[in-house]
Formats: C-alpha cells, sequence, structure tokens
C-alpha cells in the first residue's frame, strides 16, 4: 500500500491509500476519486517526503563487534 497526500480544487487536503502509483492514476482517470470535504472530484497529488526510519544496515561478513 501506498500513502498519498490528496487536494482538490477547493485546497481540502486529504490522504488516499492505494495498492500503487498507478492505481491511483487509474481511478483518477476513471473519476473514482472525489474529496471527502466537498465532493469534488478535480484530484491532485501534492509532493511528499518519505519520512521514517533508514533501512536497516545488512550485516557485514567479518564485522569486529565495536570496541
Amino acid at each position: 500500500m501506498i500513502v498519498f497526500e490528496l487536494i482538490c480544487a477547493d485546497r481540502h487536503r486529504f490522504e488516499g491509500w492505494f495498492a500503487s502509483a498507478g492505481d491511483f492514476e487509474g481511478q483518477k482517470a476513471r473519476g473514482l476519486l472525489s474529496c471527502p470535504v466537498c465532493s469534488d472530484s478535480s484530484i491532485e497529488k501534492l509532493l511528499t517526503a518519505k519520512i521514517g526510519r533508514p533501512e536497516a544496515e545488512p550485516p557485514r561478513e567479518n564485522a569486529q563487534p565495536p570496541a
């Protein structure tokens, strides 16, 4: 699943959960998306940054324990 921050033409912001970016585009093209506040169907994705913990570093061969 992927979460997108969405916005309608009236500037209402809301989240949308999709199986993929292509799923979002397909639903938008078919007119299946609408604002939960005003029902506007002119929906766009907002730019967002990935926030979270960095990926765990894989163990290294022959790694020495910290001193």
